[in-house]
């Protein structure tokens, strides 16, 4: 993904609320590959994506 990118699509379901993209991710499997259609600068793509496991973020007080 690029900064910009509008995601239109995941894994051929429509999306159309940030909602959905977290809810169709966290249903991914981590490290399997998935199909997100963008609409970069005015154009549409497919990307393949696959979601991995983020390191434990550390508080700071």
């Amino acid at each position: 993904m690029q900064p910009g990118d509008l995601i239109e699509r995941l894994n051929n379901q429509p999306i159309e609320k940030v909602e959905q993209v977290q809810n169709q991710v966290e249903a991914i499997a981590l490290g399997k590959v998935s199909q997100m259609g963008v609409n970069r600068n005015g154009r549409r793509q497919t990307i393949t994506v696959r979601p991995v496991q983020l390191p434990p973020q550390k508080a700071i007080f």
